[in-house]
């Protein structure tokens, strides 16, 4: 299923989460229910940099039902899979990673998971951020919603490159700037009433050349990162529980606000790769 025809482009971003339900008189509306799809610490009371991401899991396999380990997330906007999110070594990571594991070769794949009541309609993946350093390929359900970058312009048509796969071999890929918004709304693409998975497919570069390969982090701590951004919403309506609200006027809402922080780090590399292929 190709991005073209599957992605939809919204006026405006949205950042956070609203869980909303209005009903006026004795006349019950059904509930509506947007749910915020964000790394980092942005709406998760309780963490702070460096804690374990409860919402992202990762292995490098790219098979979901494979051993997967605990992310770890960083100031207000990444999360990633070194331990105490630590973006700028190769193997930092948590206690429940075997001894044995490989270090980061530069791909790693990334799950968010959800669950759908069998009475969800216009269910709703809506993105304003699908930030990685240095490349990303999104999937829901295993299929394929496309390639992001930020080291392309909005304004570009879609730039080819390539990603590394969990064999360590590099296959060709077509990429989208990370700035959204990016709305995916074809209900084929959910599994109504049951588990819903979210893959982020990762690959480090050290380039802004969409056709470098994918590698290990630089051995200079700080001219290299590894990193995962996601802010987005999951919205649907659900049919079967309706809420009565006696006044008009009465509403229920909950506002999570999300803030980024990857300009640093991209302003970072862009100094560090001056030299690098050019893509404006």
């Amino acid at each position: 299923m190709g991005i073209t025809s599957e992605l939809k482009k919204s006026s405006i971003a949205l950042i956070g989460a609203t869980v909303l339900s209005i009903s006026t008189g004795n006349i019950a509306q059904a509930e509506s229910l947007i749910v915020p799809i964000n790394t980092g610490t942005s709406g998760k009371p309780g963490i702070n940099s460096g804690d374990i991401d409860p919402s992202f899991t990762w292995n490098y396999t790219g098979n979901f039902s494979d051993p997967r380990y605990q992310a770890y997330t960083h100031d207000l906007s990444g999360s990633w899979i070194m331990d105490g999110g630590d973006l700028w070594f190769n193997n930092h990571y948590g206690s429940d990673v075997p001894v044995e594991m490989s270090s980061f070769q530069g791909v790693a794949f990334l799950y968010y998971t959800f669950d759908l009541p069998s009475e969800a309609t216009n269910v709703k993946l809506n993105f304003s951020n699908l930030l990685a350093d240095d490349r990303l390929v999104v999937s829901l359900n295993e299929t394929e919603l496309g390639g992001f970058t930020p080291w392309i312009d909005k304004s570009t048509i879609p730039t080819p490159g390539v990603m590394m796969d969990a064999d360590l071999n590099h296959v060709s890929q077509t990429f989208f700037s990370s700035s959204g918004p990016y709305i995916f709304d074809d209900q084929n693409l959910f599994n109504i009433g049951k588990q819903n998975v979210l893959r982020f497919w990762y690959n480090n570069t050290g380039s802004r050349n969409p056709q470098a390969f994918a590698k290990p982090l630089a051995d200079d701590p700080r001219s290299d990162a590894a990193v995962l951004g996601v802010h987005g919403t999951l919205s649907y309506e659900n049919s079967d529980a309706p809420q009565s609200v006696p006044e008009p006027s009465s509403v229920l809402g909950l506002l999570i606000v999300g803030a980024f922080s990857f300009s640093s780090i991209i302003k970072h590399k862009c100094q560090q790769k001056a030299d690098d292929f050019n893509l404006n």
